[in-house]
Order: structure tokens, then C-alpha cells, then sequence
């Protein structure tokens, strides 16, 4: 079966090939940040500086800072109660993965699962949106962060996962709407 670390590298690379350019990269700040995350956004930042020069001035690292804030308005909605805006970020023919494989296709299937999981007593979902990316022509974006997931298991005890999430965003009539989310 194909693991779900297979799928996330094909449709980034995917997306990459259809935007036909590279990515700049904005971190949220953290205390624990690697010397090599450090190198990663200098690297960023160059290449946001350079992408200024050639297009006259247009700010890619926004972009990417609006996407990320984008990312956490979802958060904020999905440990809301409201299922209605939590969909909202979805694009209609969005695909959800889970991590053993499995998923979901299309916005009623997964407003169908969500609210179905909103049901359930005692589950909660608590993100951390981290990185965000942006295409060259700021069309298609990337977000990933960390969530938790709780939830009652069928013997009746609490299970907390801890998963690593990607999400693939489009732009649409000048909005981000999450076109696959995929976690691990």
C-alpha cells in the first residue's frame, strides 16, 4: 500500500512542477529553531529579495505570511464548534488523507466526516500551524504544522495522537481554499 509520506512527496512535487516555480519559505519563530531551519530562512529571505528585484517589488514573503495566517484561522475554527466554517476552507473537490492510507474526496464527504466527529463526545483536535509556502506567482501554497488529536477509543479510554499535518492550497477567486491535507 502507499504510505502516506509517498503521497505528500508526489503532490508537492506536483504542485511544483504545475507552478513552475520555486518556493520561499516563512517560519513562525521558535525557540528550539535548528541552525538549519535558521539557514533555511535566510536561504528564504535571499530568494524573497531577489524575487523583489525581478518583479518589481512584489512581497512573496507575505504571501506567505498570509497563508500561514489563513492556516490559523482554520485551526481556530476547527477547535471551534461551528462545522459550517470549518468546511469553509475546504475547496469542493479537496481530498482528505488520513494516515493509514484511507481518504476522503470532495467537500461533502468530508463535511459529512466532520460533522459526524463533531458528535462524538470528548474529541477535540488541537493544532500548531508552523511553515507556510508560497508558488513564485503566489497561486498554490503549502502549510504544514503539528496536531493532537483526542478522542474516546471503542474500550472507552482517552487516545491522544500526535500527527504531523501538510496542507496543498489554491487560491481561488482570490482566497485560499485547502485542495489536500494529508497527515502522518
Amino acid at each position: 500500500m502507499i504510505q502516506v509520506r509517498q503521497v505528500i512527496s508526489v503532490l508537492v512535487s506536483a504542485v511544483l512542477l504545475i507552478a513552475g516555480s520555486h518556493l520561499v519559505a516563512r517560519d513562525l519563530p521558535n525557540d528550539e529553531k535548528t541552525a538549519e531551519a535558521e539557514a533555511k530562512a535566510t536561504h528564504a529571505q535571499i530568494n524573497n529579495e531577489e524575487r523583489m528585484a525581478v518583479t518589481g517589488g512584489a512581497d512573496y514573503a507575505s504571501e506567505c505570511a498570509n497563508l500561514l495566517e489563513r492556516d490559523r484561522e482554520w485551526t481556530t475554527a476547527i477547535e471551534g464548534d461551528n462545522i459550517d466554517r470549518v468546511c469553509s476552507f475546504w475547496s469542493k473537490d479537496a481530498v482528505f488523507y488520513f494516515p493509514d492510507g484511507k481518504f476522503l474526496s470532495g467537500l461533502d464527504e468530508i463535511h459529512a466526516f466532520v460533522e459526524q466527529n463533531r458528535e462524538k463526545a470528548e474529541m477535540s483536535i488541537k493544532r500548531t500551524p508552523m511553515h507556510a509556502y508560497v508558488t513564485g506567482d503566489g497561486t498554490i501554497g503549502i502549510t504544514q504544522g503539528d496536531s493532537k488529536l483526542t478522542f474516546r477509543g471503542n474500550d472507552g479510554n482517552l487516545i491522544t495522537q500526535s500527527v504531523h499535518y501538510t496542507n496543498v492550497w489554491k487560491r481561488e477567486h482570490g482566497e485560499w481554499r485547502c485542495v489536500v491535507s494529508s497527515s502522518e
